[in-house]
């Protein structure tokens, strides 16, 4: 009797003193505990897995249709487990069910490495009664290109349907735009080039090498002279502290470019918070001119019937349908403005292509903010990017000051040399020290001075201008929540109210066309006014939200 264990993984392997037949000697390797290449047929072998992994045993589990298998098999020795679940792993085009640990063995390798596998195809599996499992491999390769697909290709779930995209709330709208829009892509990408001079400014002088040659052509015991040859290395050293300077306004002139893109990052927040509204606005007055044009259409079914009864003339009827064409138009423009807004909205999101079916969810629904206006005029002082940037202008003059009066400086130059000249050599040093007595960088000096007390003087004008901005779109709110205000709590109901009346009453005869056609018209009239201050109340707060560059949300 064979020694009983596969040489392995040491499973039971019944009479097979080297391998247990599910891992074939010539191919399998032991590399990081997974090396067993799994394979299987899928039109026979749908839920039959092999496995193997370090201090594991194999395992092989078959599916219920082959539980006859099992007494003849155990009745010969072959001690296979029972059945296991079995998870179903895609490999490339080919579905494979393995089980639990085989699936682990195989995520491991396929993320280990992207190599090019060559799996084993089951092509049968005889159970005889000889106490033995005779098991015949073909080898294929699945595809070339395997060997360059990502790991995930080899161990991934089957994959899904594509989905539909989900409408964007107003946050993922503005979170998408910042992360996808060309513009302010375009402006980090300009910080970036505006960074690298602190590079530059940090920069040492690069010393020179000087040569020097003369009489070349004589001889050394030549009456004119012997030649002379000599070779310098010469350095000028900073001095007043330029290089620290530079360093200095470089990196001020690096603040105020990235507080500029946090004001354009700020201006396209508050575009892409138009936009959105603007859609929503759109949305709900489609609704509301479907909504008409539905209504309508009863009162001209319900004078078709009058017509054909007798009760009301041809002409009159006519009237009445005329007025359709005004409830068609609504709802063609309704749609145009919907359709218009989308695309501006996706443009603003930084999308290549316009998508039919782009969506949005939100309402037009905003309560009155808790922010007092001194609170808020506080918050737009500290958090303003253009006030920071104007601020941070009028340190990157005061560090242009003092690097102009730096360079007014004189930097010294020191050099050593030798030279030949004969027979003979020597060793010397110099020094240069440029006399500044006409250009002490006076001009420079007097520009820098300029510029820092006009940034000052701006720097107050910008002040004024955020608090004059908070003021107007506080104002602006308070004046747009009471408008809102107005119509939700008393024009709204009391248009509904008259044309459901004059409505009836028509319908019933005991009222004019004219009346009717009047009803209807204030109607649609007071409904798409409630509609635009509903949206002008959202846009003054996003405009409040704007002026003090913080979400000021109710």
């Amino acid at each position: 009797m064979f020694p009983s264990g596969c040489a392995w993984c040491g499973c039971a392997a019944g009479n097979r003193p080297v391998s247990c037949g599910i891992h074939d000697g010539r191919s399998a390797t032991r590399q990081n505990g997974c090396r067993d290449v799994l394979a299987t047929e899928r039109r026979f072998l749908s839920g039959i897995s092999f496995g193997c992994s370090r201090r594991r045993s194999c395992h092989a589990s078959i599916p219920a249709s082959a539980d006859a298998f099992w007494p003849r098999a155990a009745a010969n020795g072959i001690h296979l487990p029972a059945p296991r679940h079995v998870e179903d792993i895609r490999l490339g085009t080919f579905a494979v069910g393995v089980s639990p640990s085989a699936a682990v063995c195989l995520r491991r390798l396929a993320t280990s490495h992207l190599i090019s596998l060559l799996f084993q195809v089951v092509r049968t599996i005889r159970f005889n009664l000889g106490g033995r499992i005779d098991i015949s491999m073909k080898r294929i390769l699945l595809a070339a290109g395997l060997a360059l697909v990502p790991s995930a290709v080899y161990a991934q779930a089957a994959a899904s349907p594509p989905v539909p995209p989900q409408p964007l709330t107003l946050q993922q709208a503005v979170d998408y735009a910042r992360q996808h829009s060309p513009g302010l892509l375009g402006a980090k990408a300009h910080l970036s080039a505006v960074q690298a001079n602190e590079i530059t400014a940090g920069l040492r002088l690069n010393p020179n090498i000087v040569g020097e040659g003369t009489q070349m052509s004589l001889a050394n015991n030549d009456p004119n002279g012997p030649p002379f040859y000599g070779i310098g290395l010469q350095r000028t050293f900073e001095v007043g502290g330029k290089r620290s300077l530079r360093i200095a306004a470089a990196k001020a002139n690096t603040g105020v470019a990235s507080a500029q893109v946090d004001d354009q990052q700020r201006s396209l927040d508050l575009a892409v918070k138009l936009a959105f509204t603007g859609m929503l606005q759109a949305k709900e007055a489609l609704t509301i001119a479907n909504d008409n044009l539905a209504d309508y259409r009863k009162t001209v079914d319900l004078m078709k019937v009058r017509l054909d009864a007798g009760d009301v003339d041809r002409t009159d009827f006519e009237r009445v349908e005329l007025q359709l064409a005004g409830f068609e138009n609504d709802q063609t423009n309704a749609q145009l403005n919907l359709i218009q807004a989308s695309e501006q909205l996706q443009v603003l999101l930084g999308e290549p292509a316009v998508l039919s079916t782009f969506d949005i969810t939100g309402t037009l629904d905003m309560p009155a903010i808790g922010s007092t206006l001194p609170e808020l005029e506080n918050a737009a002082l500290a958090a303003r990017p253009d006030l920071v940037a104007a601020q941070r202008q009028v340190n990157a003059n005061d560090a242009a000051i003092h690097l102009a009066d730096a360079m007014g400086k004189t930097d010294p130059q020191f050099g050593v040399e030798y030279e030949h000249s004969g027979t003979g050599s020597t060793v010397g040093a110099n020094l240069q020290i440029p006399l500044r007595i006409f250009d002490r960088n006076q001009g420079e000096k007097e520009r820098t001075r300029r510029e820092a007390e006009s940034s000052r003087l701006l720097l107050q004008q910008q002040r004024n201008q955020v608090i004059s901005d908070v003021d107007q779109a506080y104002a602006a709110y308070q004046a747009a929540l009471q408008q809102d205000a107005r119509y939700k709590q008393k024009y709204l109901a009391e248009a509904a109210h008259v044309r459901d009346n004059i409505q009836f009453a028509y319908r019933n005869g005991n009222a004019t066309l004219l009346d009717y056609l009047s009803a209807l018209q204030d109607y649609r009239q007071t409904n798409l006014a409630a509609l635009t201050a509903q949206a002008n109340a959202q846009i003054a707060l996003h405009q409040l939200s704007y002026a003090t560059a913080t979400e000021v949300n109710p």
